[in-house]
C-alpha cells in the first residue's frame, strides 16, 4: 500500500543522496524503468517513492505500485520531488556504478560522511587539530565555536590527507608540514558532497611536533529563491540601523567595508546585501 505523502525537506534529500545505491528503478535495477519514466519516477529499496510534483496524480504512479507490489516492494511511501532532485539523484547514483572498480576506501568515505554530517548542520567551517595522540574536531555555527568530537590522530591526519588529495587547485602531494591550500569542488570532486555544498576551501597550517591544522570553510548553493528580502531586524538591529544600510547600498559613491572575524558572516552578509540592493533597483 501507498503510506502516505510527504513533501521532502533538504535534510531528507540529503538522505536520499547518501542511499543512492539503493535505488532500484535505475538501469539494469530491480524495477528497472524506461528513460522517460526516470525523468518522473525513482524508487529506493527501502521503499522511499519519490514522485515529481507534476506527475502526482499521474497513472504511472499506480501502475508502478502494483509492479513493486508483484516485485516485494509493497510498502511505499511517496515523497513529492521536483524533477531537478530525480536527476540529481540518478546521476549521483550513476556515478556511484561508475566507480564500483574504484570504490571510495574507507577513509575517503569517512571524510565524505564527515562533509555531510557539517552540511546537516548548516555549520559555516569545520577546525580539526591534530595533536600527538588524538585530534580534536571544532565546528563554527552561527558565529560559535564548539568541540564536536575527538579521534585518534592517525585517523585525523587520514582524513586530512584524504581530502586534500580529492581537492582541486592544490599542490601535486600533500605535505604535512607545509602551509597548503586546497578546494573540493562538488562537480569535480571524487568525494561525495551533500547538493548543498558548492564547494570547499581549505587551508593547511602546520602544528608543532607533526601537528596539522585543517580550516574548511563551507560554501553553500544560493538559497536566494526561499528568502526573496532580508530584513535587518530580523537579526536584532535597530530600525535605525537598517535604515542607514539602506541608504549606504542606495549611495552610487563611496566604499562599504565589511569587516570581521573568520567565521563572522562577512561573504553571507555581502551577498545578502548584494542580492536586496537587486531586488530594490528592479522594484524601482
Amino acid at each position: 500500500m501507498l503510506n502516505k505523502t510527504e513533501k521532502t525537506s533538504d535534510l531528507m534529500f540529503e538522505r536520499f543522496k547518501r542511499n543512492v545505491s539503493e535505488i532500484v528503478t535505475g538501469d539494469g535495477g530491480e524495477l528497472e524503468l524506461t528513460v522517460e519514466q526516470r525523468k518522473y519516477f525513482l524508487i529506493f529499496k527501502n521503499g522511499d517513492f519519490l514522485v515529481s510534483s507534476c506527475h502526482m496524480k499521474h497513472h504511472l504512479v499506480q501502475m508502478l505500485r502494483e509492479i513493486a507490489t508483484r516485485k516485494g516492494y509493497p510498502n511505499l511511501t511517496i515523497y513529492e520531488v521536483n524533477l531537478k532532485d530525480i536527476r540529481l539523484l540518478y546521476e549521483a547514483s550513476l556515478k556511484t556504478v561508475q566507480n564500483n572498480g574504484q570504490d571510495l576506501l574507507p577513509v575517503e568515505k569517512r571524510a565524505s560522511m564527515l562533509l555531510f554530517e557539517c552540511a546537516e548542520m548548516r555549520v559555516s567551517d569545520l577546525h580539526i587539530k591534530v595533536y600527538d595522540a588524538e585530534a580534536d574536531i571544532y565546528i563554527r555555527k552561527d558565529g560559535d565555536m564548539e568541540l564536536l568530537r575527538q579521534i585518534e590522530s592517525n585517523t585525523a591526519h587520514s582524513i586530512l590527507a584524504s581530502l586534500y588529495n580529492n581537492a582541486d587547485d592544490s599542490d601535486a602531494t600533500y605535505k604535512i608540514n607545509a602551509y597548503q591550500a586546497a578546494r573540493i569542488v562538488a562537480s569535480k570532486s571524487r568525494l561525495a558532497l551533500p547538493p548543498v555544498i558548492q564547494a570547499v576551501r581549505l587551508q593547511f597550517n602546520p602544528l608543532g611536533q607533526g601537528g596539522r591544522y585543517l580550516i574548511a570553510r563551507f560554501l553553500y548553493t544560493d538559497k536566494s529563491e526561499k528568502q526573496k528580502e532580508m530584513d535587518p531586524t530580523r537579526f536584532g538591529f535597530h530600525h535605525s540601523h537598517a535604515e542607514s544600510f539602506s541608504r549606504m547600498r542606495n549611495l552610487p559613491i563611496g566604499i562599504n567595508i565589511i569587516s570581521g572575524p573568520t567565521g563572522s558572516g562577512k561573504s553571507t552578509t555581502l551577498k545578502n546585501l548584494l542580492e536586496l540592493l537587486y531586488i530594490e533597483k528592479r522594484k524601482s
